[in-house]
């Protein structure tokens, strides 16, 4: 069900019937207006940067390792900076990585250290001159250096292998990289720690700084910031977990903090970015949310108080968290999140733990006025940059999904999880079903948590008119990872851009 070519896209589409799809048009790919860059994981594990059409326009990482089945040498959560100049991203080492070892054929020369710790390895000498034997296939012919002699220079040997070595223990190390994508500078290693792993980072709207959250085992969660530019970070909170959102001025975020008590307790406050110092903002009943979130022009966020009857009230605040009114009442876990263009919120409820999905609904602060998109329940929702429209993603079980769909199905038979993907126009709150799919692990665990993933990592083009996704999907051979780009009105047949875990569109 995927094309791998392009359509122009120039203008505004009318949303003509999905069962009148059309397909993509190759002879126009080289007519095709460009919106943004999209940023991958791709199947080998590396970062690298393709345009809508698949065309790779740079390859960040190439040295991703898997060894007995995983990546040993892995990066995710590729997350583009507000200004789209800059890319960040966590490189993750689990164990050795046997594969990073550098294997050069007939080198001219190689110099060769002498030490107690150094060892070098030539692979190709001849049994008989080999001082030790290892054990093994493959092992024959394998001559070890270790001396307190000093350096010699082996010229023309068969055949040298470089080892890495990077420590022992399971986790390696975790380190936040960040990428300008002009071609000529390299990487910039903004953090690096062989103690605790980096879970998550998103930029401030300035993009110079970098938020992160460093998880250890016996250490619990810590909030840090860091200037991408030079600086060692500041720890500005720590708990058991955390979410934040920056304001649009980059001086100060919201933070939502897991405490460590029996009862789960969290905390929200206003934490200033320059001093770290933190204001907490007065809860009076458990935080029912997941993540919080100031207003686009950062005047506002939402909070929410206890209400009658074991209801909750969602709020407007400002700035300081001082309420200025009380926007709907609800009883459960509420997610919301702002239009990137205006005055209207889009949350959804889910009353029970075991709920895995909840009405969505529109709120327009300002009027007061509430619209329900009742056609389905919703499971997670990403704003279109223009805020005209929703994407939404719904949990389905196997026997939910209808024969009728008027979208494309892109489940193989070995397909163990099922997600509708729709977009939803905000003025009229109808939908179009576009796809049912099995999202990838990784894209999985984005909507699973998509109140906290949704504020950065973009899914839409900017011009607000394609989507990016990753889908699973067996293609004979077990289950393969593939990146999908479609148009958001299902009136054009989606492209498979590559093979890949994850991806993200830059915001211009």
């Amino acid at each position: 069900g995927c094309s791998s070519v392009p359509i122009n896209v120039t203008s505004n589409r009318v949303e003509i019937p999905q069962q009148f799809r059309m397909a993509q048009a190759g002879l126009l790919t080289m007519f095709e207006q460009r919106s943004g860059r999209i940023a991958v994981i791709n199947s080998a594990g590396n970062v690298e940067v393709l345009d809508q059409t698949g065309k790779s326009l740079a390859k960040i990482t190439k040295d991703a390792v898997a060894t007995t089945g995983r990546l040993s040498t892995a990066y995710q959560l590729p997350v583009w900076s507000p200004d789209g100049q800059r890319l960040a991203f966590i490189e993750t080492i689990l164990q050795k990585p046997v594969a990073s070892t550098i294997v050069e054929i007939q080198p001219n020369q190689v110099t060769i250290e002498r030490g107690a710790q150094s060892r070098s390895f030539e692979v190709g000498a001849p049994p008989a001159q080999s001082a030790q034997t290892a054990q093994g296939p493959g092992a024959r012919g394998l001559r070890e250096s270790r001396s307190q002699e000093k350096n010699t220079i082996e010229k023309r040997p068969d055949r040298v292998t470089i080892e890495r070595g990077i420590g022992k223990g399971d986790l390696q190390s975790s380190a936040l990289y960040v990428a300008r994508l002009n071609g000529t500078e390299p990487l910039v290693e903004v953090f690096q720690s062989s103690q605790e792993a980096i879970s998550y980072m998103n930029w401030s709207p300035d993009s110079s700084q970098l938020a992160f959250l460093l998880d250890g085992s016996t250490t619990g969660t810590k909030l840090n910031l860091v200037n991408v530019d030079g600086g060692k970070p500041r720890q500005v909170a720590t708990g058991t977990a955390a979410s934040w959102n920056w304001n649009s001025d980059s001086k100060s975020l919201i933070t939502r903090v897991d405490n460590a008590s029996a009862r789960g307790d969290a905390s929200v406050s206003i934490v200033d970015s320059a001093s770290s110092t933190s204001s907490p903002i007065a809860q009076r009943v458990a935080v029912p949310y997941g993540a919080p979130h100031f207003s686009p022009d950062g005047d506002y966020l939402l909070t929410t108080e206890a209400s009658t009857n074991g209801q909750t009230d969602l709020l407007l605040a400002d700035r300081t968290g001082r309420t200025v009114r009380k926007l709907t009442t609800f009883s459960g876990r509420i997610a919301f999140a702002w239009a990137p263009t205006g005055a209207t919120i889009a949350y959804t409820v889910r009353e029970s733990p075991t709920q895995r999905s909840g009405t969505l609904k529109i709120l327009h602060v300002n009027t007061g006025e509430e619209k329900s998109v009742a056609q389905f329940p919703v499971s997670a929702f990403f704003w279109a940059p223009d805020g005209t429209r929703l994407a939404t993603f719904t949990a389905l079980r196997p026997n939910e999904v209808s024969q009728d769909f008027p979208g494309m199905v892109l489940l193989s038979q070995r397909a163990t999880k099922f997600i509708q993907l729709a977009t939803v126009d905000v003025a009229t709150t109808s939908a179009r079903r576009l796809f049912i799919f099995e999202p990838t692990e990784a894209f999985g665990a984005v909507l699973n948590e998509f109140e906290r993933y949704s504020r950065d990592m973009n899914i839409w083009s900017p011009d607000a008119k394609r989507l990016v996704f990753p889908l699973a999907f067996d293609l004979g051979n077990g289950l393969e990872e593939l990146i999908v780009e479609a148009e958001a009105t299902g009136s054009i047949s989606p492209r498979l851009l590559g093979m890949g875990s994850m991806a993200v569109w830059s915001p211009k």
